[in-house]
């Protein structure tokens, strides 16, 4: 299961564009002068404008949110072997592209199958070389897992390896 996280190792953390989380705080004003957990709180809310598509679906303008969504996160690599789209015989493909498709539909199948409260879903995939005449050599990606009992999400897991 995922590891805990220092409050320093957070603030670490660089996105796409190479901005740290501590960055992106700073130049917005963000960071706060206290440390994590100095100021002590009974309680809090925190207001949404929308939680999901359910409240629309069911028709109902207000929904109470009553538990909070685990998440387990996977970056994973396929790596097959890049060849030419054009004069590769079908059999002698080893396309990581099409390998992902596979993890695709099993993720989709996986969170079916733990539902209804389980999701998940590849939100990246990001071609080494693409090009439209080169059968994808390899692919990197990211899985999210989510569900808010953590039992599912260790059943989901196991299910992945």
């Amino acid at each position: 299961m995922p590891a805990d996280y220092t409050t320093e190792n957070i603030l670490a953390r660089r996105d796409a564009a190479g901005i740290t989380v501590g960055e992106a705080l700073d130049s917005i004003g963000y960071r706060g002068g206290e440390a994590v957990g100095v100021r002590k709180f009974g309680a809090f809310v925190e207001l949404h404008i929308e939680q999901g598509p359910l409240l629309e679906a069911e028709n109902k303008t207000i929904g109470v949110v009553d538990r909070g969504q685990g998440i387990t996160w996977y970056d994973g690599k396929i790596t097959g072997f890049e060849s030419h789209a054009g004069t590769t015989p079908m059999p002698l493909r080893r396309d990581a592209l099409a390998a992902l498709s596979e993890i695709v539909l099993a993720v989709e199948r996986i969170a079916k199958a733990h539902g209804p409260n389980a999701v998940g879903t590849v939100g990246e995939a990001v071609i080494s070389a693409p090009s439209r005449n080169v059968i994808p050599g390899e692919i990197a990606f990211t899985a999210d897992i989510r569900s808010p009992a953590s039992e599912i999400l260790d059943a989901i897991d196991r299910s992945c390896a």
